[in-house]
């Protein structure tokens, strides 16, 4: 056997006689030696929250990049992504179905040769709003009566509240009213 070193293209020159010294002329064949596997890349579009997890929801696209590496790339046979489940050819930008809570999204690309490449994201889909609580609910209460606001949210957090009253103009709740 003979062994090729070094990445990129090399040309094998060979040729044969036989017994009776009948000579073949000389052949050539180009040969490409691709050690390196492709480079692959997720995209998380908007909507998202960098917190201590990333929060996505069930509109965020998520978009998959694969590019052949190597002194002189073969091509790209292959990109792949799941979340849980079989995975699917990446044709386009995709989203995360289900409930909510913690998602894994792995992905993965190969080229023709077969040199591949894996990955994964953590993600928590939030598709959950909030919820605001009064201090005080519907009734009669005197003059003067201050009542507060408590929000909550059990995925990426609250990020404002606001209030108005009497039609008014929506203002950012701080304090108690």
């Amino acid at each position: 056997p003979v062994s090729l070193a070094g990445e990129g293209g090399h040309t094998a020159e060979y040729r044969s006689a036989d017994l009776l010294g009948n000579a073949e002329p000389v052949r050539a064949a180009a040969i490409v030696v691709d050690d390196t596997h492709p480079a692959v890349a997720l995209d998380v579009g908007t909507p998202r929250y960098e917190g201590a997890d990333t929060y996505v929801t069930s509109a965020t696209r998520f978009a998959l990049t694969a590019v052949d590496g190597g002194a002189v790339p073969v091509g790209l046979a292959s990109a792949e992504y799941r979340v849980g489940g079989a995975w699917t050819g990446y044709f386009g930008a995709f989203t995360l179905p289900g409930a909510d809570g913690a998602k894994t999204v792995e992905y993965r690309a190969a080229d023709l040769l077969g040199n591949a490449v894996a990955g994964q994201l953590d993600a928590v889909l939030d598709n959950t709003p909030p919820v605001t609580t009064p201090s005080l609910g519907d009734g009669t209460h005197p003059t003067g009566t201050t009542f507060s606001f408590n929000a909550t949210d059990a995925g990426s957090g609250v990020s404002r509240t606001e209030v108005r009253i009497d039609d008014g103009t929506w203002t950012a709740y701080a304090i108690a009213l």
